[in-house]
């Protein structure tokens, strides 16, 4: 099994584009007002100069999205002051432990810290102990849902 990483761009194909929302829809729709408000922001971090962006898995043989993760100017209202946010990880479960969220999660932050120059970048999660031993910090914690959710950080030191 081979796959490619691809970033969404404005000339990603249409049912490229509809997997990733129905990833991020079944898993995370209830943290958006309506479907359109989701395709309407996967819509956004295509375009040029943008400082969101989504990167995507593609297995190569069947042509099919089999994961995506993203990087969000803003991921949370209520924690607007901290940018940007690691968001919409998601692997297929019969693809997971193939090293595609791997290879996502380092394309990402590669991005992010490389190319873009951001200093730090945040997560918030549930459940934090898979992201320790990636050097995530936690620097709070907070209700959201009625869940407690963990604020995690990231500094681009992770790369020296």
């Amino acid at each position: 099994m081979s796959f490619t990483l691809l970033s969404v761009t404005p000339k990603t194909s249409k049912s490229h584009i509809d997997s990733i929302v129905e990833f991020i829809w079944r898993e995370w729709g209830d943290h958006y007002d309506s479907l359109s408000t989701l395709e309407s922001e996967i819509k956004d971090c295509a375009q040029p100069n943008t400082s969101s962006l989504i990167i995507y898995a593609l297995l190569e043989e069947e042509n099919k999205v089999c994961g995506s993760i993203s990087l969000l100017e803003n991921d949370l209202d209520s924690h607007a002051d901290f940018s940007p946010w690691l968001a919409n990880f998601f692997v297929l479960p019969e693809y997971r432990n193939r090293g595609i969220g791997r290879a996502l999660y380092e394309a990402l932050i590669k991005e992010a810290f490389e190319n873009l120059q951001y200093e730090a970048c945040y997560l918030y999660t549930e459940n934090p102990s898979p992201y320790e031993s990636k050097k995530w910090i936690t620097i709070g914690q907070f209700q959201y849902r009625n869940k407690l959710q963990y604020l995690l950080k990231l500094t681009d030191n992770i790369l020296s």
